[in-house]
């Protein structure tokens, strides 16, 4: 047993930090909620448009001002309490999910599911870098992989489980159900996070205003790790992402069976699952430069075998490991940002930072599809794998901080300080092997 709880994941930040417990089973909830809703959105506008193009528009018509709301998120993260936003947030979300049902639930307007869709995406990047910013807050750097792991299981449990899930409740019981459980799971997420200590900004006595968004692009200058962590990002989705491609990839190879393709759509956050399931090992790691270099690596190689391969149980294999070397690179990105961006400037980081994740995947669907127009399907997806390959290489050979960032050394010539972390609530034969200052 004590074998095998190495090799699981760490549960060592929902034991040692109440606040953070208590903000781990909210965001659980509300991530269920939230990805219901997710798919139930498009759902709802292909019934009433029968149009794939008009289902397309929602994305379209939400990313920019996600990408906008997350800057300014980020922002607002760093010169208010943390807990205050979360808190408003998402009594926002509870009140537009509860209009969606009742569009639903009425005579559905197109206009209004378009509308709330964009401000239930806007609600959701104006809250994510206060809730992502507060880990460093709630625990000692040296679990910041851990806390990662264990969020990033929360999405993709809910990404793996909440399509099916949804698929059946509009399609049995109507999408106004669906929204509905999306707004009691808000309000059941408002009621865990009640329960925190305020999480006061450290920017204490600073106020919103448009020169903190400056401010934060200009302290990007010189940070060769987090600049890197983003263009890693960038390159595994704009080149390795054949997502769009699914589709025509289950009416070439499998005759266009419609359970196929959910299950292209499922293998990603499958493997990505499963291996944040088993990222216990990721508590030993420092040099996540290397581990993010090498993550990319793994995963363009199995995007470049998808297009060589034929046969579902293969293609399957390949999007799950796939999605596993994602999940990797994901826990040690978040762990690089954190610990290599200053407390001041956490909430700006990680609002860049989800402009970033949010704008790739987009700009990866437009790379794929032009490329598989212009060539073909398999050609794209494997220029797509060596494209991710040889970009991440070079990546790792330009920005040498990035490629070699150890957490060992931070604190003595890293980016970031040495700080304290006050830990609440935690049984103290626990604590003991948690120091409580930066490596």
């Amino acid at each position: 047993m004590a074998g095998l709880r190495e090799h699981t994941i760490d549960l060592t930040p929902l034991r040692v930090s109440r606040d953070f417990r208590l903000m781990w089973t909210g965001n659980t909830m509300s991530a269920v909620g939230s990805m219901l809703t997710r798919v139930a959105v498009p759902l709802q506008v292909y019934d009433l448009t029968h149009s794939s193009w008009k289902v397309g528009l929602t994305g379209l018509l939400t990313v920019g001002p996600v990408m906008v709301c997350s800057i300014l998120g980020g922002a607002l993260a760093d010169v208010s309490d943390r807990r205050r936003t979360l808190l408003r947030g998402l009594l926002i979300g509870t009140v537009l999910s509860s209009l969606l049902a009742l569009n639903a639930a009425t005579t559905p307007h197109l206009w209004a599911l378009y509308l709330l869709a964009v401000l239930v995406g806007a609600n959701m990047a104006v809250v994510s870098p206060a809730s992502r910013s507060a880990v460093p807050a709630l625990l000692p750097p040296e679990l910041y992989p851990a806390a990662q792991a264990l969020q990033m299981l929360t999405f993709t449990g809910a990404s793996v489980l909440a399509p099916a899930i949804a698929g059946f409740l509009v399609r049995s019981v109507g999408a106004q159900w669906t929204y509905g459980i999306d707004a009691v799971s808000f309000l059941l997420c408002f009621l865990s996070v009640s329960r925190m200590r305020p999480i006061p900004p450290n920017n204490e006595g600073d106020r919103f205003r448009p020169g903190l968004v400056l401010e934060g692009f200009r302290s990007l200058k010189g940070r060769h790790a987090v600049q890197g962590s983003f263009y890693a990002d960038l390159i595994a989705m704009i080149f390795g992402m054949p997502i769009a491609l699914f589709p025509a990839m289950a009416e070439a190879r499998f005759g266009g069976h419609e359970r196929l393709v959910g299950l292209l759509y499922a293998a990603l956050p499958f493997g990505a699952m499963v291996a944040t399931i088993f990222s216990g090992w990721t508590r030993r790691v420092t040099r996540h430069g290397r581990v993010i270099v090498l993550s990319v690596v793994a995963w363009g190689l199995a995007i470049t075998l998808l297009g060589a391969i034929n046969g579902i149980v293969l293609t399957l294999i390949c999007l799950a490991v796939s999605g596993a070397a994602d999940a990797v690179s994901g826990v040690s990105r978040s762990a690089m940002l954190q610990q290599a961006t200053p407390p001041e400037l956490q909430g700006r980081m990680q609002g860049v930072g989800m402009a970033v994740w949010v704008c790739g995947p987009y700009l990866g669907d437009f790379e794929a599809g032009g490329v598989a127009a212009l060539t073909s399907l398999d050609t794209s997806i494997i220029l797509g794998g060596v494209a991710c390959v040889v970009g991440i290489v070079a990546l790792g050979a330009a920005l040498p901080a990035f490629s070699r960032f150890d957490t060992a050394a931070l604190g003595v010539d890293g980016d970031a300080e040495p700080k304290r972390v006050e830990i609440v609530d935690a049984d103290p034969k626990k604590i003991e092997t948690v120091a409580t200052t930066a490596p």
